[in-house]
């Protein structure tokens, strides 16, 4: 086999957001169904961790345009599921 081999997960950002969403909804049921509970500092660190674990760490910076925006759309997903959590603790106050 020569040649490049292209495997595209997502049709489009819009894609991505539509099934990163339903990600992170069944995150949030696993862990509230464990009793667990997140704050909106853990959604920042851990979406800024993210953020530099993809775009530094694993040289999406090589990728140029595209490797800066799957590492802040895979940050904003991580923020996403822990904003998610949090959320439903607020309802119950």
């Amino acid at each position: 086999l020569t040649g490049d081999l292209e495997h595209f997960t997502y049709k489009s950002i819009h894609h991505y957001l539509v099934k990163s969403a339903g990600y992170a909804k069944a995150w949030a049921d696993q862990r509230q169904a464990k009793g667990k509970k997140a704050t909106l500092w853990q959604g920042i660190s851990h979406a800024l961790g993210c953020f530099v674990k993809m775009y530094l760490l694993k040289a999406g910076f090589l990728d140029g345009k595209q490797g800066f925006l799957l590492a802040v759309l895979s940050a904003h997903s991580t923020f996403v599921k822990y904003a998610d959590l949090w959320e439903r603790d607020q309802h119950k106050h």
